[in-house]
């Protein structure tokens, strides 16, 4: 074997376990995507519940 057929086996080899290791990222950056967008919801769910909370109450008599 030459070293430009070994030099063409280590590139092959080398781009064989880049792409797998591209598709195991994107699989990945898939799940943190709906994970991030689970946590936009609920931190949105969230601001509207502190605001409802915040917001004008009925004034309760004083009795002392």
């Amino acid at each position: 074997m030459t070293t430009d057929e070994a030099s063409r086996r280590n590139f092959l080899g080398q781009a064989a376990a880049s792409a797998g290791a591209a598709t195991l990222l994107a699989a990945s950056t898939g799940d943190a995507i709906a994970y991030q967008g689970n946590m936009e919801r609920a931190l949105a769910q969230l601001q509207c519940a502190l605001v409802r909370f915040a917001g004008p109450r009925p004034t309760r008599a004083v009795t002392g």
